[in-house]
């Protein structure tokens, strides 16, 4: 169990930094994460694998299994499956993450600063080799001395589309409604306390932030409620979410695979919230 919690974030860990450094402008990182984490434990699979078990297997014992991010170096490394190295390996995901959403809002300011000095403009990124010049598709922001800032200047297909809108507001709605739901279980099964609480304060954060990233709500959010109480609403999240992080976080103490556990969703938790008041502020 915990050598898995560790191939998964050190997986994960390795796609952020890698989608960070090379694909910063598509916000890259924040969705292949996972798919990160879930490659490093391919050659795993053979455990729970109905069927190719043994070819999986086959990979798992040749060199080959290094490909799946040093799946194959970390076994040799942690031989004795320790829950010493899963907490290593969590605390490596976490300033990866961390490092990886200071890089993707170091891009984002340089676009805005070029946006509001005036070296940017749409119509030139759009005239630029290679640019798109199709009305409302992303541009590459071009500056004075000729560099290309990868960087993310328009919405997304998601929030320019009536169906993609519809998506996020639908998504938003059953998140909030999944993580009330949660933890209102909480009165019939207090032994998952920590469970339901925390899973239940992460699909909050998740349904929050994407309704603040849909467009028409985000419009009527910013045009009814002065900065001041903005701020004020975002931090009493804010502090909500840490609160739950830090009791998660508790058991730590003795490290069992429940307390890794418990760790990984403290630490998804606070990386959620970050991305909350990114949206919120």
């Amino acid at each position: 169990m915990s050598i898995a919690i560790g191939h998964f974030a050190f997986g994960a860990a390795l796609t952020a930094l890698t989608a960070a450094l090379f694909v910063p402008r598509f916000r890259f990182h924040r969705t292949v994460v996972v798919f990160g984490g879930l490659w490093a434990m391919i050659p795993d699979f053979y455990h729970v694998s109905p069927v190719g078990g043994s070819f999986v297997r086959l990979i798992h014992d040749s060199a080959a299994a290094d490909l799946f991010w040093g799946h194959g170096a970390l076994d040799a490394f942690d031989v004795t499956d320790s829950k010493e190295i899963a907490a290593l390996f969590l605390g490596f995901f976490f300033v990866a993450t961390v490092l990886s959403e200071i890089r993707m809002a170091a891009v984002r300011g340089r676009v805005e600063t070029g946006t509001r000095d005036g070296w940017y403009s749409p119509a030139g990124a759009n005239s630029s080799p290679g640019a798109d010049s199709r009305p409302g598709a992303d541009s590459w922001p071009v500056a004075t001395g000729g560099g290309v800032d990868m960087a993310p200047v328009e919405r997304s297909w998601l929030d320019r589309s009536v169906f993609g809108r519809s998506a996020k507001r639908a998504a938003a709605f059953t998140a909030l409604l999944a993580g009330v739901g949660l933890q209102s279980l909480l009165f019939s099964r207090p032994q998952y306390i920590g469970l339901l609480v925390g899973l239940g304060a992460l699909l909050e954060l998740v349904g929050l932030t994407m309704f603040l990233d849909v467009s028409p709500f985000d419009r009527w959010v910013k045009s009814v409620f002065p900065p001041a109480v903005r701020t004020m609403g975002a931090l009493v999240v804010t502090f909500a979410a840490l609160a739950v992080a830090g009791g998660l976080l508790i058991p730590i103490q003795q490290l069992t695979p429940l307390a890794l556990s418990y760790a990984a969703l403290a630490i998804v938790i606070v990386l959620q919230t970050i991305r909350f008041w990114e949206s919120a502020v």
